[in-house]
């Protein structure tokens, strides 16, 4: 059933690695993330999109998995359109170009 996908991100970051995931919650707005990756920040968390575990533990992410499929269908499609709306409204290529004017006016 589409909405039981989970996206799962278990690498640790790169440079492209944000702008990945961005791109991935534009398309893939009803999927729900389990994120595993130790960074700076953590957008998953932040967007309430889906559920974050410790990175390198194998034990996090099977009980974070676990936790996200026994999440009723609703929540999890509501977990997705939450990811959506965070990502078109904070690093969609229009937002991204006036932050970066902005930084580029001060």
């Amino acid at each position: 059933h589409r909405n039981r996908a989970i996206l799962v991100r278990l690498h640790r970051p790169c440079a492209f690695g944000q702008r990945m995931m961005v791109q991935e919650t534009q398309r893939q707005g009803e999927r729900q993330r389990l994120h595993s990756v130790e960074a700076g920040n953590d957008p998953v968390a932040e967007s309430g999109c889906g559920l974050t575990v410790a990175p390198d533990n194998p034990q996090a992410v099977v009980y974070g998995l676990r936790r996200l499929a026994a999440l009723p269908a609703a929540e999890r499609l509501a977990m997705g359109e939450r990811g959506r709306a965070f990502v078109l409204a904070h690093h969609s290529y229009p937002v991204l170009a006036q932050r970066f004017i902005a930084a580029m006016q001060r």
